[in-house]
């Protein structure tokens, strides 16, 4: 077993041997240090707020910091960033003023500023000059801005402009007031129950309309979701989302995330789908349920983990979790992107959860920890990692060759997992503070992994390029082309090589100014029957027209060269496309989703290819839940609309158009959220396919206000009736009598305080000792009293004062409580 040395960064436990952290992908410099203890880093402190797309910046770790790199001095200078500021004052002059710096890094910086016009605090992202010779960075940066601002969610940051003048590229974002989740995590460990499931359905909510227009984001974490003022998640950060509409920012082949996050197909360099945003989330839960993440270790082990290794149960770590929660989330981290939730709406729905509505008791909860209150974390506080350095290939090849000989990993696997390091300093950790600006790099040599074996025909592997700069560190950015001099032989697509038939072919990869070759070598396979050679593959039919859901049958036969049907021979299916269709091992075909594909079948080297075509099922129901909605004006409600295909199956990820029959009673949003205007009757209905689902909605008069003198009234009386209740409670030493008296649910605390008092030896009775005056807070009424605790044990009897705080709110006409808490210690 290795020893372990701490990340200065993150202080996460690392392999004595690894140059960088698999949590945070930064650099593990310095001779080893031993193993911090938990508590023995510094609580790190936030900033004043946060705000979209720029993480807090890190706070310093304990252990001793990286040397500088050769040739540069240490000490103060001054920041690339000045000159970018005032041109950034000058263009903006008149609208914005620039008031402070958020966070920068290699990438881009944010500057809080004041809009003028709206008189409103906005975040301005720049990006850095330095960046304007790297080809694709421009359009990667604007297409961040795109992304976000076609997307119009609660729970996802909004986008008000995107600009440019000359070399200045910007676009002006909300500015979120409150901390990250991330920081919340880091400062109180698990997280309540009730809070975990609100946040989750929160964010699965912004993640379900994102994938529903075709965004994916590709980099959950909690750095990227930040929380305002009212504890609500924000989304952010879309910088290496993948739109469906939108080719060539990046391919197949290439890992890219933050590797404590990424979905096991993102490990492997495969495409992504909704399904690893899925994942990613789930492993955010998990961190807020648990105070950590499941799997830690080396950037390798972390990864492979993702792979091979299911996570410990959750309920094993945090018993009090609801089954349903624990069966969901579970669920979600499974390696199989098919074994997971067709959607993240199924998976919220499977746990019962739904966001909190404006007067959800632990939205108060929320907000306290948005803003860093509530309990500090029991153990080590946990930095961000800032963005690693450029990682150079010397570096990359002795990380991997160890990591090679420890897991038995292919060369393949070894050359994805190069990628993936490569990528992470650019992807995983957005602007941060310590991010330095270079300029951008010349690619002086471009190399090829891993240099391919002899292929028979119809195998396939995947290729990766590496650009390196005169100095040997990776140059990120650079879009790479494949081509093959013979497609009979050898077909290449973004590095992913499909050997076709016998012979020998030349497959290049050019980026950079730079080319490099390799030979591939495809053998011929004789026939293992007679002897005889497959010279053609006849495939029956050459095109299929399926509707999603349905079965379709192929059938290959092998011909020799005279058209001569040769029997006994296997056949090996495959589809190049297995989003759209599968193929089984005898040739059944089915429709999985609306598109294009090519089913391959390959005898003896030889291959044939079938088209296939699926067209959407149609919808041949939309049930809407719940069936009505009794609300008043003002309070919102979350319908879920459930479509069903003529074949019975459900159709998730259907577009639905959503309407209210009348908008003066009632409106309802593109995501189902339905908003009481006025008092009356009106029909919410969702369409897809031609199908409509209803529900009605019923909006009640408000009931008459009650003022203040009325308030009182009630409150004191109530306030006596709980003293007597709680009394004849103690009395009896009857815990379910207790949780009567509270007529609202009994805090944690309160539960834990009066259980240990419960096993005392005592007898225990209340006097109502003083009860101070309500006061109004918004719509609610807020009531502080203080009964007198006698307890007597021993043959002594002594009393003390126990003050509670009590919540009213209105309903039907009259106050009840909705929040009532014992104040165990003075505040």
């Amino acid at each position: 077993m290795s020893d372990k040395v701490s990340c200065p960064a993150c202080g996460r436990p690392v392999d004595s041997g690894d140059a960088f952290c698999g949590h945070c992908g930064a650099a593990v410099a310095g001779p080893p240090q031993p193993q911090q203890q938990r508590g023995a880093a510094p609580e790190p402190k936030d900033r004043d707020s946060a705000t979209a797309g720029a993480p807090a910046p890190p706070a310093p770790a304990e252990s001793a910091p990286a040397p500088a790199p050769a040739g540069e001095e240490t000490g103060e200078s001054e920041t690339p960033w000045e000159p970018v500021l005032e041109q950034l004052r000058a263009v903006t002059q008149g609208r914005y003023e620039i008031e402070r710096e958020l966070g920068q890094g290699g990438m881009a910086a944010v500057y809080l500023a004041h809009e003028l016009a709206l008189d409103r605090r906005v975040a301005i992202k720049i990006m850095s000059p330095a960046l304007l010779m790297e080809r694709g960075t421009v359009g990667r940066f604007k297409q961040e801005a795109i992304t976000i601002a076609a997307l119009k969610h609660p729970h996802i940051v909004t986008v008000h402009a995107v600009e440019h003048h000359d070399q200045l590229h910007y676009f002006v974002l909300d500015y979120v007031e409150g901390g990250s989740l991330e920081n919340v995590i880091r400062r109180t460990g698990p997280l309540p129950i009730p809070v975990v499931c609100a946040w989750l359905a929160q964010v699965a909510s912004a993640l379900e309309y994102a994938h529903k227009r075709g965004v994916i984001h590709r980099d959950i974490k909690p750095a990227n979701i930040l929380l305002d003022a009212e504890g609500d998640a924000i989304v952010t950060d879309f910088g290496i989302a993948k739109v469906a509409e939108k080719r060539g920012f990046t391919a197949t082949g290439f890992a890219i995330g933050t590797p404590s996050y990424m979905s096991p197909e993102q490990c492997l360099g495969e495409a992504v789908t909704g399904a690893s945003d899925q994942y990613a989330l789930g492993i955010v839960a998990y961190e807020m349920l648990t105070g950590a993440a499941p799997f830690t270790g080396s950037m390798l082990e972390v990864m492979t983990a993702h792979s091979q290794t299911p996570p410990r149960p959750l309920t094993q770590l945090r018993p009090d979790c609801p089954q349903p929660l624990a069966s969901a989330v579970m669920r979600m981290l499974a390696k199989d992107p098919s074994a997971r939730w067709g959607s993240l709406a199924e998976a919220v729905a499977a746990y019962g959860g739904a966001p909190p509505g404006l007067h959800d008791p632990v939205r108060q909860t929320m907000a306290a920890l948005a803003r860093g209150e509530g309990p500090s974390d029991r153990g080590a506080a946990r930095p961000v990692a800032p963005s690693a350095p450029g990682l150079t290939t010397s570096a990359i090849r002795q990380l991997l060759v160890r990591h090679r000989r420890t897991f038995g990993l292919s060369t393949a696997a070894v050359a994805v997992a190069a990628v993936a390091l490569m990528l992470v300093p650019r992807f995983s950790g957005g602007p941060t503070e310590t991010d330095p600006v270079t300029p951008a790099a010349v690619v002086a040599s471009l190399e090829i992994a891993p240099l391919p074996q002899p292929l028979d025909s119809g195998q396939t592997l995947q290729l990766s390029a590496i650009l390196l700069d005169s100095a040997g560190d990776t140059v990120h950015g650079e879009l790479v082309e494949w081509t093959s001099s013979d497609e009979r032989v050898v077909q290449v697509s973004d590095g992913r090589l499909e050997a076709r038939g016998p012979g020998t072919a030349s497959v290049s990869a050019s980026g950079g100014g730079q080319t490099r070759s390799v030979e591939v070598e495809v053998r011929r396979i004789a026939s293992p029957v007679t002897g005889e050679t497959v010279a053609t593959v006849r495939l029956e039919p050459r095109a299929l027209s399926l509707t999603q859901g349905e079965v379709g049958s192929l059938s290959a036969t092998a011909l020799d060269a005279v058209g001569r049907r040769l029997s006994g021979r296997s056949v090996s299916w495959s589809v190049t496309d297995p989003t759209v269709a599968s193929v089984s091992a005898d040739g059944q075909v089915r429709a999985l989703a609306p598109g294009t594909t090519e089913v391959v079948a390959t005898i003896d080297g030889r291959s044939a290819r079938a088209t296939v075509s699926v067209t959407a099922e149609a919808v041949a129901a939309v049930t809407l839940s719940p069936a009505s909605v009794a609300l008043q004006p003002g309070a919102t409600a979350q319908l879920s609309a459930t479509v069903v295909g003529v074949r019975g199956s459900r159709l998730d990820g259907r577009p639905l158009e959503w309407r209210s029959s009348d908008e003066t009673v009632a409106t309802v949003s593109d995501a189902g959220v339905v908003t009481a205007v006025s008092a009356g009757t009106a029909t919410v209905s969702a369409t897809a396919g031609g199908s409509t689902g209803q529900t009605t909605v019923t909006v009640e008069r408000a009931p008459q206000p009650i003022d203040d003198a009325e308030a009182a009234r009630q409150i004191g009386a109530w306030i006596e009736a709980f003293a007597r209740d709680l009394d004849a409670a103690l009395r009896a030493r009857d815990l379910a009598a207790v949780r009567a008296a509270y007529q609202a649910a009994m805090p944690a605390a309160d539960v834990t305080e009066w259980e240990r008092r419960f096993q005392l030896d005592a007898r225990w009775r209340a006097n109502l000792a003083r009860t101070y005056p309500a006061r109004r807070v918004g719509g609610s009424w807020v009531s502080d009293f203080e009964l007198e605790i006698e307890v007597e044990a021993a043959g002594r009897t002594t009393s003390g004062p126990q003050r509670f705080l009590a919540v009213f709110e209105p309903q039907d006409g009259r106050l009840a409580v909705t929040s009532l808490e014992m104040r165990l210690s003075e505040e």
